[in-house]
C-alpha cells in the first residue's frame, strides 16, 4: 500500500526511525522526533536525535518521550533545507568518515564535491 507522508504526519506518531532517510527534517518540522543513525547531511544541524551506538539507538527509542527539540528547530531546518536542496554546491559527502577535513579549505562552497576530492589527493 502507498502511504503519503501527510498521512504519516497526521497519524499521531511520536517519533520516526530511519537509518539514512531524507524524512528526518520533515519529521522534525512536524514536531515528530526523528531518531536515526549512520552518516547523514543533517548531522551538521541541530535537528534530530542521532544514535552513535546500538545502545544509544535503543535508549532513544525506549525513552523517546524524554527527547526534547531545541528552541531554534525551525531555523536549523531552514538552514539544512537551503544547503541540501537549494544551494548548488555540496560538500556533505566529504565528512569525517571519508577521511576528509574541510577545516583548512577557504570558501569551500565555491567548489563542487569532485573539485574538493582533487584537493585532498
Amino acid at each position: 500500500d502507498n502511504i503519503s507522508n501527510k498521512s504519516l504526519f497526521d497519524s499521531g506518531i511520536q517519533f520516526g526511525i530511519t537509518q539514512h532517510g531524507t524524512i528526518i527534517s520533515e519529521l522534525a518540522y512536524h514536531k515528530i522526533k526523528p531518531i536515526y543513525c549512520g552518516d547523514h547531511p543533517i548531522d551538521y544541524f541541530d535537528i534530530g536525535f542521532k544514535a552513535n551506538t546500538i545502545f544509544e539507538y535503543e535508549r532513544y527509542i525506549l525513552n523517546h518521550q524524554k527527547l526534547v527539540f531545541k528552541d531554534n528547530l525551525k531555523d536549523e531546518i531552514g538552514k539544512f533545507y537551503y544547503m541540501h536542496n537549494i544551494h548548488d554546491k555540496s560538500d556533505y559527502i566529504l565528512n569525517k568518515s571519508n577521511g576528509f577535513s574541510l577545516n583548512g579549505v577557504k570558501n569551500r562552497f565555491n567548489y563542487d564535491t569532485c573539485d574538493l576530492k582533487k584537493i585532498y589527493k
